[in-house]
């Protein structure tokens, strides 16, 4: 069984997905994220972790980087985001899970932007001769 189904569909992902953003829109801890969590797209948002969680063939929604950017605008905002985020769905059974399966969707996505990238065929490989 699938998470998106162990979590409850997508009844489960929009009310988490609401929760999660009305709680980081009350987060005053970092005034700008607060200013641009009006700017997520919540059917987006749950669309990419419906298809994350299992629930979807396929995603075809803004890229993650973008979609995610104004909720957790760097890796040092991730450790608080994904808190919440997995106290927005309310599955302690999935924490484990949840929390790697995000960790392996999200976190190469908010790299530095010139932070070398293991599939960047523009930087030479290790062992590679220039």
């Amino acid at each position: 069984m699938t998470m998106y189904l162990r979590l409850g569909g997508r009844p489960a992902v929009d009310q988490a997905v609401r929760r999660l953003v009305q709680q980081l829109a009350k987060d005053t801890a970092d005034g700008a994220r607060h200013a641009q969590t009006a700017t997520v797209s919540q059917d987006d948002l749950a669309e990419f972790f419906i298809f994350l969680f299992g629930g979807a063939p396929i995603y075809d929604g803004p890229p993650p980087h973008v979609l995610i950017a104004p909720i957790c605008p760097s890796v040092e905002a991730y450790p608080d985001f994904i808190g919440q985020l997995v106290g927005a769905f309310g599955a302690p059974a999935e924490e484990q899970e949840l929390r790697a399966l995000m960790d392996r969707a999200l976190l190469p996505v908010l790299s530095p932007p010139n932070a070398p990238s293991l599939h960047d065929p523009e930087q030479p490989q290790s062992g590679a001769r220039a």
